[in-house]
């Protein structure tokens, strides 16, 4: 940066970082920073000085980041230090959630566990939630703990140390703060009983504390402007002595140029108060972006610094489309012109206000404005209104242009539409006729074109005809028979052999889909490709899986294979990434029934895996019976729209014929009814054919995948022909057969489905282990902390920590989580829970 401005503007490249930021002398350390935008005033820090903190206080920093980071390490420099007589064991770092630049602590300071590095001199913490600041201290006075192993008696830190105060007459009894001593009345008095400790009175002096000489108050804290804009504020200084006090004002910072005083130098009287306004502007040029300077007041000896930041945001520009339609494109004098405007708000803006429009015919030969009109309207999204004009008697025949110039923010902005009619005192077919017959494009076409269009149309079938033949799919016929893209479908793959995009309607998965193919066929990539787009867009995923395969999903994809296909996909290897996981290890098919409450799991954006790998068959079967029961057990009320989608995989072993019983029922109950409560049910299985009755007909999309079984090539044959039931047997792996009754005419499409974007691969069986045992320690801190709670103790802190666990859990950092829960199991144990 430079070191005279303060001003940096350095370009990277849009990567993941690691940073390394230097702050007064101590480092702050930036781990998995995803850089790809741009960024302005990206860490925010500044020294706070101890003398705002409290005793024991040796250096301090407050910092706030809107950099994305994994991590964010502080590491003090305690080398100034390390010669004073400071037990080691004594330093430590202390945190506020609450701080208030200039001002202090407005919460409880929190003591953090560090780790001490004695021969480089340092302490390292790992940093809470921004904005935040920290104070590496020898002991800190001030946090309502006596800290006797940190040197904190009475003497030196009453604030923390001095006995309650209690009023009247009391019992003898040990207190908290010191167990030997005898409690009494009144511990701080000016009348009444004494108090005291071990049946002593105590006295202690209160000392007087008169208002501040002079004092500042202001409105002036955070503003908000757009380039051009301004406001007016005020700044108070109150002179509370007895003696006229000058005053002098005066602004630094980066922002001095956008804020204007009304005085600068004056007196203020005895007992009295001075109002300054203060004007803040944005410039008309000013880009995006927080600015900040201080307002110093220095009243005789007094310096006082009011801080205050200004930020400066780009307002939404509107833009608006007219389209003018003639509905009579030919009248006569006299008679109407009917004509319809249409207004679309094609911009950001929530509405168009004021907008003027001005109507104007002209006459094309002369050029001459016969008519005009005008109006204002608004539009949100859409808004059309017909009107009629009047054409006069007297009006000359030819040819007309009616124009709507619409003038909009402003006047900034300008849109205009324009059409064409005829005034003519011929009957309409005439007018047809004769404008037609007129013409000379007519001929070009009746000579040139038709000819050629005919011999290009039958050049184009004959080449479908040899493409089709040729084929290794077949091709729908029309596309836009097919899912189209739009805000209530998602995009999964393209059609085989082609770069036309093959979308899936989100609502549609509330009737159901079921994959089916041989091993190795695709048929998971299928599902799980359906899943990812769901997650982006919020919706929640619930999966119970017997092999463990969709806990991939809390890692990014690094298979190279699987990495290789991205670019056909329009992918780039920094999309692969990985989704917010809630792993559940299923060992006993009587799980509770709370924990089968799939409404828990439904978190926006969040996928459940139900992992029954640790389960025979027949405890499936049992535990998937359950987890239906479960759903029907709920009130749930109806819904139109798709809220969860429910993943059963590997579905083949419920059929009677391998072994199922029960759960198979329960599934045919399911697909009858789960529509109407926006549950939306994905079976993944080797076979098709054997799912009938109830299943085979509530099911709306059926994606067959390559397979050699015998009974679902014939099922294709038997339903679509032989040319599809040939091309099974041969489809790639990730392609499959898909076909739903509601597009391409009831017919089949090949898609080929896109790579996924998680990894491939299950967490192996350590790293379930590894999982399972942090998360089961954060359920038990859970409770203990609910008991705390009742108990009347302050936990919030805690809880915020422990939600913090839980998101690193879901992101794959287990170590991250398992630093977490053991800080908060610390922190529990000196609660006494």
């Amino acid at each position: 940066s430079n070191e005279t401005t303060g001003y940096y503007n350095e370009s990277i490249y849009a990567e993941q970082y690691d940073i390394d930021v230097s702050a007064f002398g101590h480092l702050l350390k930036f781990a998995d920073s995803t850089l790809s935008e741009d960024y302005y005033n990206p860490v925010v820090f500044g020294d706070i000085h101890p003398s705002i903190t409290a005793k024991g206080a040796l250096e301090g920093l407050w910092f706030n980041t809107i950099l994305p980071s994994s991590s964010v390490n502080l590491i003090f420099d305690y080398a100034p230090y390390a010669d004073a007589a400071y037990p080691t064991s004594n330093l430590t770092v202390y945190y506020c959630g609450n701080w208030t630049v200039r001002v202090g602590c407005k919460s409880p300071w929190l003591k953090l566990n560090g780790t001490l590095d004695v021969l480089a001199q340092t302490y390292t913490v790992r940093t809470m939630a921004f904005p935040s600041a920290y104070v590496f201290a020898n002991r800190l006075c001030g946090n309502a703990e006596c800290d006797a192993a940190y040197g904190e008696t009475l003497e030196n830190c009453a604030a923390d140390c001095a006995p309650p105060a209690t009023g009247g007459g009391g019992t003898t009894g040990p207190t908290p703060l010191y167990p030997s001593a005898g409690g009494g009345g009144g511990g701080i008095s000016d009348g009444g009983g004494a108090g005291g400790i071990g049946g002593e009175a105590i006295n202690i002096t209160i000392p007087d504390v008169s208002k501040n000489p002079v004092e500042i108050k202001s409105t002036l804290l955070y503003v908000t402007l757009y380039p051009g804009e301004h406001e007016i504020h005020s700044i108070e200084i109150m002179n509370h002595l007895n003696t006229t006090v000058k005053t002098a004002l005066s602004v630094e910072g980066v922002a001095w140029d956008m804020i204007d005083l009304q005085k600068t130098s004056f007196d203020i009287a005895p007992v009295s108060t001075e109002i300054v306004k203060v004007e803040l502007s944005a410039p008309i040029s000013a880009a995006a972006g927080i600015y900040t300077a201080d307002i110093i007041t220095r009243t005789g000896s007094i310096t006082h610094r009011t801080p205050v930041t200004i930020k400066i945001e780009i307002p939404k520009e509107p833009l608006l489309d007219v389209i003018l339609e003639i509905l009579s494109k030919s009248v006569a004098p006299g008679d109407n012109l009917d004509f319809q405007t249409t207004l679309k708000n094609m911009g950001e803006t929530a509405q168009v206000d004021d907008i003027t429009i001005t109507y104007n015919i002209k006459s094309m030969d002369t050029g001459n404005i016969t008519w005009t009109e005008q109006e204002t309207v608004a539009v949100e999204q859409t808004k059309s209104f017909a009107k009629t004009i009047a054409i006069p008697n007297s009006t000359d025949t030819g040819r007309y242009v009616l124009e709507a110039n619409a003038s909009y923010w402003d006047g900034r902005q300008y849109a205009v539409a324009a059409a064409a009619f005829d005034v003519s005192t011929l009957p309409m077919p005439l007018v047809l006729l004769k404008s037609i017959f007129m013409n000379w494009l007519t001929y070009v076409i009746l000579l040139v074109i038709i000819p050629l269009v005919y011999g290009s149309r039958r050049l184009y079938q004959m080449y479908l005809l040899k493409k089709a033949q040729a084929a290794r799919y077949i091709f729908p016929m029309d596309y836009k028979k097919l899912p189209q893209a739009g805000e209530g479908t998602i995009r999964v793959g393209k059609i085989a052999e082609t770069d036309v995009p093959a979308y899936i309607d989100v609502n549609n998965l509330t009737m159901h889909s079921i994959a089916a193919g041989g091993t190795g066929s695709g048929k998971s990539v299928c599902a799980m490709s359906t899943a990812e787009e769901l997650l982006k867009r919020k919706i929640p995923v619930v999966v119970f899986d017997p092999t463990a395969q969709w806990t991939g999903f809390i890692k990014p994809c690094k298979d190279p294979k699987m990495l290789s296909l991205y670019q056909r996909f329009g992918l780039k290897p920094e999309d692969a990434r990985s989704f917010k996981t809630n792993i559940i290890m299923v060992k006993d098919p009587n799980l509770p029934e709370e924990e089968l409450d799939i409404r828990k799991y439904m978190k926006p954006g969040e996928i459940t895996v139900f992992v029954m790998s640790k389960l025979r068959s027949v405890e499936i079967d049992t535990f998937v019976r359950r987890s239906i029961q479960k759903i029907f057990s709920i009130q749930w009320p109806e819904a139109r729209g798709l809220r969860v989608l429910v993943v059963y995989d590997e579905m083949h072993r419920l059929l009677p014929k391998y072994g199922g019983k029960s759960g198979y029922v329960e599934l045919e109950r399911g697909c009858r009814e789960f529509r109407k409560w926006g549950l939306g049910l994905y079976l993944i299985s080797q076979v098709l054919s054997d799912f009938k009755g109830a299943i085979r007909a509530n099911i709306a999309t059926e994606t067959q995948l390559r397979t050699k079984y015998n009974g679902d090539i014939n099922r294709v044959k038997q339903k679509f022909g032989t040319d599809y039931a040939e091309r099974i047997s041969k489809l790639t792996i990730g392609t499959g057969l898909a076909q739903n009754p509601e597009y391409n005419d009831g017919k089949p499409w090949f898609v080929t489905y896109r790579p996924l974007l998680h990894d491939t691969g299950r967490l192996s069986e350590e790293e379930l282990a590894a999982y399972t045992t942090v998360k089961e320690k954060i359920d038990v801190f859970e409770k203990r902390l609910s008991a705390l709670k009742t108990a009347g103790k302050d936990v919030y802190d805690i809880e915020v920590e422990l939600k913090m666990a839980r998101d690193k859990m879901s992101q794959g950092l287990f170590k991250m989580a398992e630093t977490y829960v053991q800080s908060i199991e610390t922190r529990i144990k000196s609660m006494g829970g």
